[in-house]
């Protein structure tokens, strides 16, 4: 694809104009409705308490930022692997 000459380019566009868009039929309103799954329910009030909640584990994370800063943090691969295995698998 060339662009050499982007000015005769340009002159395919000044011909065209902006069309008013006008609204020709009204539009109907309908009520939804909505129903959420008990783990989508269960997912929102746990984000609420979340958000409600403005020191949410602060001395925890404190702790770990700390140990992270000083080269002391250290985490088992084998913990992590597990815990996300019984997170998938709902194994709690």
């Amino acid at each position: 694809m060339r662009v050499n000459n982007i000015s005769n380019n340009m002159y395919v566009y000044q011909g065209q104009k902006e069309k008013p868009v006008h609204a020709t039929a009204e539009v109907k309103k309908e009520n939804y409705n909505l129903k959420i799954s008990d783990r989508g329910a269960e997912y929102q009030f746990a984000l609420k308490k979340v958000k409600e909640e403005d020191t949410f584990r602060t001395d925890k994370v404190n702790a770990i930022k700390e140990k992270i800063q000083n080269g002391t943090y250290d985490i088992s691969a084998r913990e992590i692997a597990q815990k996300m295995v019984k997170d998938i698998f709902g194994l709690r």
